[in-house]
């Protein structure tokens, strides 16, 4: 199976979670996954299964951080709560130390008041940056009035 399957089929099953409003743990998912995998036999099997389990939570990741937020831009696309321009169905919580899609109807009030306060400083630091480039700008294009 090649690396864009394989993600496919991460991203497939955590749409589906989303959907059914279901969180999307990135350890069930492996787990999930892997289970659906016919195992190798032989005596090389533990090498087969760390590399499989080493793959899978690469592709994981990939597709996770596709649902992370990025400054100042929504996520653009099937992502969104419909009606909504920014807020989306679900978003990237950290459980547990794991990375878990929870769909917005299941985060908790501290865990959607902490999601507020990084999309609050990620708003910070692109205006941040539009001063700076604003003074950039003068100062290379006009001088140093």
């Amino acid at each position: 199976m090649a690396a864009k399957e394989l993600q496919e089929e991460v991203r497939n099953l955590i749409e589906e979670l989303i959907t059914n409003d279901e969180e999307a743990d990135s350890i069930w998912i492996a787990e999930k996954i892997l289970k659906g995998k016919r195992p190798p036999e032989g005596r090389d099997k533990a090498w087969f299964m760390m590399c499989a389990y080493e793959a899978l939570r690469h592709a994981i990741s990939q597709v996770l951080r596709q649902y992370k937020l990025k400054e100042g831009v929504g996520s653009g696309d099937q992502k969104n709560l419909p009606g909504m321009k920014r807020v989306q169905r679900a978003y990237l919580i950290k459980r547990d130390d794991n990375h878990t899609m929870v769909p917005i109807f299941k985060i908790t009030e501290i865990e959607m008041e902490e999601k507020m306060v990084e999309i609050h400083a990620m708003g910070d630091g692109c205006f941040e940056h539009y001063d700076e480039l604003s003074r950039f700008k003068d100062w290379r294009f006009h001088g140093n009035d």
